[in-house]
């Protein structure tokens, strides 16, 4: 039953990031960025609609929702991303931060979005502790500029 509705939850995502890819270009969904990462594989430049957090002292935050997905593992494997809205793109470095640091960061998220909320276990209203537990399932990068 799982697999199922892990299927479907999946193909509902792919629909929904191909919906939102126009509209990210167009600069209409606030907060959201084109990101692309060549495949560790094929090399081929790929495109995800991500979301940007914005942090204390002009800190960013690039945060996984739905998981360990593709463009997270290869973002991993490059170290760097290219972040694009409006038809102008930016690069960009990644450093993973540590379950402790993700915590603040993702209960900040998960209070701004609703949609995805019902993949975190920790309610939004739940201590940084709690998110920090599932920072393994919900990596948190830092974006530093090139």
């Amino acid at each position: 039953m799982s697999d199922v509705r892990s299927f479907h939850m999946t193909t509902a995502r792919r629909i929904n990031d191909r919906l939102m890819r126009p509209l990210i270009r167009l600069g209409v969904v606030p907060g959201t960025y084109l990101l692309t990462v060549r495949g560790r594989k094929t090399g081929i430049p790929r495109s995800n609609p991500v979301t940007l957090v914005d942090g204390d002292q002009g800190r960013r935050w690039l945060v996984a929702p739905y998981g360990d997905v593709g463009w997270v593992r290869n973002a991993r494997a490059a170290g760097r991303v290219t972040l694009t809205r409006r038809g102008h793109g930016v690069e960009y470095t990644l450093r993973e931060v540590s379950p402790d640091e993700a915590g603040a960061v993702l209960k900040g998220y998960v209070s701004q979005a609703k949609v995805t909320r019902p993949y975190f276990a920790a309610r939004p209203d739940a201590s940084a502790a709690e998110f920090a537990a599932e920072a393994d399932r919900h990596p948190v990068f830092e974006v530093i500029a090139v």
